[in-house]
């Protein structure tokens, strides 16, 4: 009896931000080798997750309730809240806030310069201990690792001397804009039919937030 809400983002849009967040934690390769990674793990990693009309019909086998929102109604505020107030029978109020910003492009420009200088994080050699920060809180103690945990100190010295240099430098999107040029005919090629077939099941307008694939006329 249990209503399932599946929450969806624009899949060119969500790499480039986990892109962003893998940075954080050490990573220090490009934006183009970071997709050829996903595709070539794609049985595991996220890439294998962003068939969102498979989610969608996986959990309409299961639930009766299913409801699927594009992430990026949150902009709407108060009609967002709405829609979920509706579908889960209660009266909420939330605010529309920005509670993590996303760093400017010159910073994770530095943070990626120097996540390859002094590696740490998942920049580390494959099957090394990680600290908290990327294993996981409390993973260390939980699985009984003999020794002490890795430390983390490098990682918050290297984001907050980036940050407190490349959040002062002008904003740019041209990384960004790069990024979309390149990819959206690849990102198109795997996932366009999923999201047309996500939008007649599931009743939704995804060619609003640019989603590849939709937007295009279909023959009858």
């Amino acid at each position: 009896n249990s209503r399932v809400l599946i929450v969806v983002r624009n899949q060119l849009d969500f790499i480039y931000s986990g892109y962003g967040q893998r940075i954080l934690s050490g990573y220090f390769r490009s934006v183009d080798e970071h997709i050829r990674e996903l595709i070539w793990d794609v049985q595991r990693s996220v890439w294998g997750r962003l068939f969102y009309d498979q989610i969608f019909q996986i959990t309409k086998n299961v639930f009766d309730d299913v409801l699927v929102l594009p992430l990026e109604r949150m902009t709407r505020g108060d009609e967002y809240i709405a829609e979920l107030n509706s579908f889960f029978g209660v009266d909420n109020r939330a605010k529309n806030n920005v509670v993590r910003p996303s760093l400017n492009e010159n910073t994770l420009r530095l943070i990626r310069g120097a996540n390859w200088a002094f590696r740490h994080g998942i920049g580390s050699p494959q099957m090394s201990i990680l600290p908290s920060y990327e294993g996981g809180i409390e993973r260390f103690r939980v699985n009984g690792v003999p020794g002490k945990e890795p430390s983390g100190n490098r990682r918050r010295v290297i984001n907050r001397l980036a940050k407190s240099v490349g959040q002062r430098m002008p904003q740019t999107r041209r990384g960004k804009k790069r990024y979309l040029e390149k990819n959206k005919n690849l990102f198109e090629d795997w996932f366009g039919e999923s999201n047309l077939r996500l939008e007649k099941t599931a009743d939704l307008n995804l060619s609003e937030y640019d989603y590849v694939g939709t937007g295009i006329k279909q023959e009858p």
